[in-house]
């Protein structure tokens, strides 16, 4: 079902999360970190829109695991 797809989906985004995060290079977060501005109340970060691809890809395999 739909909802069920959604839960994967969020379970598996969640997964990639808190993984990348934790096996962050301390050098990269600074450097994210640097990077990030806030435009009307929202966080951007031109580094992290660019690496939205590899992580995409990511969740995409997470989601494999769930099925």
């Amino acid at each position: 079902s739909s909802a069920a797809s959604d839960v994967y989906k969020r379970q598996a985004i969640a997964v990639v999360a808190s993984g990348y995060g934790g096996d962050m290079d301390e050098d990269l977060a600074d450097e994210l970190l640097d990077d990030m501005d806030f435009f009307f109340n929202k966080v951007c970060c031109r580094k992290i829109e660019r690496m939205i691809l590899h992580l995409n890809k990511l969740v995409e395999e997470e989601l494999c695991r769930f099925s």
